[in-house]
């Protein structure tokens, strides 16, 4: 990996991949480097940017490199298993469904409907107890 300024940028033009419209350079560096790189803006590559770069090890038919941009702070992917964000919308769901059921649970053991809110606090602890168990 290689740090430098960037001296000088230069559209080399656009390509198309998948619908995805690329814009390409020719970055010369105050180190000295010449490199092509590619970016989906228009604006990229500005002079007195500095940038991370490797080398892709491919060069154009002009024995200009390639490289490619590096972000320091990518730390790799991890084995951790895949964490959900934690948030409401599983508890409201499980929430709404309890009322769903304790409604027509009610009406259909044709009983006061003042006990939908108990009936439904019923139901919502056996889905807290199953979850537990599982």
């Amino acid at each position: 990996m290689k740090t430098s300024v960037i001296k000088h940028a230069t559209g080399n033009g656009t390509w198309e991949r998948d619908g995805v419209l690329f814009y390409s350079y020719i970055v010369d560096f105050e180190n000295g480097d010449q490199c092509l790189f590619n970016a989906k803006s228009p604006d990229a590559y500005t002079m007195g940017m500095t940038i991370d770069y490797e080398l892709t090890g491919k060069t154009d038919r002009n024995q200009t490199p390639y490289a490619r941009k590096v972000n320091k702070d990518f730390k790799g992917w991890t084995n951790e298993p895949y964490k959900k964000p934690v948030d409401d919308r599983q508890k409201s769901i499980e929430i709404q469904m309890s009322f769903k059921a304790a409604t027509e649970f009610v009406i259909s053991k044709k009983q006061e409907i003042t006990n939908i809110e108990e009936v439904a606090k019923y139901i919502y602890d056996c889905i807290q107890d199953a979850k537990r168990s599982y």
